[in-house]
């Protein structure tokens, strides 16, 4: 019998989640609601640390999501 898992208990998931919100936070500069320099700040943090979430859910994923 397969294993499967809910979407959101999957690590790579919410870190493809906080990605996509990383790029709202690209928009928000482009439309002048907050500077590109911050924009640049939040984007960067926090992309590498999606990226590295979403590198190890998907090196330690076993189970499938259903």
């Amino acid at each position: 019998m397969e294993t499967r898992k809910k979407w959101y208990q999957s690590e790579t998931v919410w870190a493809c989640v906080v990605v996509e919100l990383c790029t709202i936070v690209g928009i928000l500069a482009m439309f002048g609601v907050i500077s590109a320099e911050l924009s640049v700040k939040i984007t960067t943090a926090i992309g590498m640390l999606a990226g590295g979430v979403g590198i190890h859910g998907r090196v330690n994923a076993d189970t499938k999501i259903g």
